[in-house]
């Protein structure tokens, strides 16, 4: 099959304030066609979907160091962030990401049109092109998610269990101790503890008939080379495809 480091700051929060420096510095990802395979659909949009609300909710755990005197022992880490967003064809998409309390960093919003960028953090909306060269402008997009683990997934002779997921008819695939580069394929997570320790997954796809992802759980566990223990866990769910209430316009900044 083809296969296409949080960094520690004392153990922790530099390792989580990357994902939030990559999320302001960002292409519509979701509107283009690569990173999908003949087993499973990443670009819903070019495959009949007009727009499509989502979240994603990604979880950081490591173990902390024995000895809390040495200077350099890690801390623990437990941190969340989580994304809510919505994306329309055929290049617009808007979110807004929110991350633990420890972290102290406000949620950011951002709006996607075309090659254009407004992030507002504070009150302030500033606006910025973008380019096919840079991160995805929003983070843990469910393209973007499912582009890193498709190398890794082969569903010929697993079973599938039919269902839904939410408003969405699926057939669940479920793998255990998947062997995977997932998390290192995540621009917002490279450089990361988790891209270079977390290895084995649990994976659960739910695929539409156009075998799309309308819902993916992956877990992933690893270690440090001290033994530390680390593990970090993905849910991304889409819902309401096709509603026209998805409206995405520019944000008012005053007639900047």
């Amino acid at each position: 099959m083809k296969r296409c480091h949080p960094r520690t700051m004392t153990g922790g929060a530099r390792s989580v304030a990357m994902p939030m420096l990559v999320a302001i510095v960002s292409l519509l990802w979701w509107a283009c066609g690569g990173g999908s395979s003949d087993q499973v659909n990443c670009s819903p949009l070019e495959g009949g979907l007009t727009s499509y609300r989502f979240s994603s909710t990604v979880q950081l755990v490591t173990e902390g160091g024995e000895d809390a005197s040495d200077a350099d022992a890690s801390p623990g880490l437990d941190v969340t962030t989580q994304v809510i967003g919505e994306v329309r064809r055929p290049d617009r998409a808007k979110a807004v990401t929110s991350y633990s309390e420890s972290l102290g960093s406000e949620d950011l919003s951002v709006v996607v049109i075309g090659d254009t960028r407004w992030t507002l953090l504070g009150s302030d909306w500033s606006r910025t092109s973008i380019s096919d060269s840079d991160p995805p402008p929003i983070q843990f997009l469910p393209a973007t998610l499912c582009r890193a683990i498709v190398p890794d997934i082969d569903i010929t002779g697993v079973h599938a269990s039919p269902g839904r997921a939410g408003d969405i008819d699926t057939r669940r695939y479920h793998f255990d101790s998947l062997a995977s580069d997932f998390i290192s394929r995540l621009p917002e997570r490279e450089g990361g503890d988790d891209a270079m320790y977390v290895k084995t997954l649990i994976v659960d796809l739910w695929l539409t008939k156009d075998r799309w992802p309308a819902r993916m759980e992956i877990r992933g566990t690893g270690a440090y080379p001290d033994g530390r223990s680390i593990s970090a866990d993905f849910l991304m769910q889409v819902t309401d495809p096709n509603d026209e209430e998805i409206q995405i316009e520019a944000p008012d900044t005053g007639g900047e």
